[in-house]
């Protein structure tokens, strides 16, 4: 299947993993029986592949192992970072407990932590399956609020401290958005795609003024 629109291509290629870290090991521990990794594509997606092809199918993303096994690694690498800096504050904990005055050290400083997102109800990842089914109901966007931070984001673009790769990506992902909300019947699967990419790239920024977008971001998207 050709794709002649690259941010369209972008949007079936990837897809966010909500998989508790105990589930994505136990896959990649069975990875000596040859097994296949596939994420099902969401519904509404599904079904404009559907209409692409004209052609009633399942459409699933195939996920290599080594792109499992940079989430392991990149929550494995964000907690020990976070473990040593503790040390380094002198927070170290007995017994699972810290002591009052740890808890004021711990108080007193900044600890920046990745936040993972998804809802984790059942894996979303499948192996070597056929025929399968799954369900995912999404709440209605408001497109008012989507309005509004496509609009912050577009303004305040250049005051987040991107390099020029990533702030190129929010920019494309902003004219997806508003493609979809010059459309009359606009794709939410394709907006929440899009809102996620950003956020992504966001929460590698940090900072106040991101923070706030990130908040906003989360209001959409939860």
């Amino acid at each position: 299947m050709i794709v002649n629109d690259v941010n369209f291509e972008k949007k079936i290629s990837k897809r966010y993993c909500g998989d508790s870290i105990s589930e994505i090991e136990n896959l990649l521990g069975k990875r000596d029986r040859g097994l296949t990794f596939s994420m099902p594509l969401q519904p509404e997606l599904q079904q404009l592949l559907r209409e692409a092809v004209n052609f009633d199918t399942e459409f699933s993303l195939f996920v290599q192992e080594n792109s499992l096994s940079r989430i392991v690694d990149a929550v494995r690498n964000t907690v020990l970072n976070w473990t040593i800096k503790l040390k380094e504050d002198g927070i170290l904990g007995e017994g699972l407990t810290f002591s009052s005055s740890e808890k004021a050290a711990a108080a007193q400083a900044q600890y920046n932590v990745n936040t993972f997102f998804g809802d984790v109800v059942g894996s979303q990842i499948q192996q070597a399956t056929k025929h399968s089914v799954q369900t995912i109901t999404e709440k209605t966007l408001d497109f008012k609020a989507l309005e509004n931070i496509v609009h912050t984001l577009r303004e305040q673009l250049d005051s987040f401290g991107l390099d020029q790769e990533s702030k190129t990506e929010v920019a494309s992902d902003l004219s997806t958005i508003e493609s979809q909300l010059g459309s009359p019947r606009p794709k939410t699967t394709i907006i929440r795609e899009s809102l996620k990419s950003i956020r992504s790239v966001l929460e590698a920024a940090g900072g106040n003024v991101v923070a706030q977008v990130l908040i906003k971001l989360g209001s959409l998207l939860n």
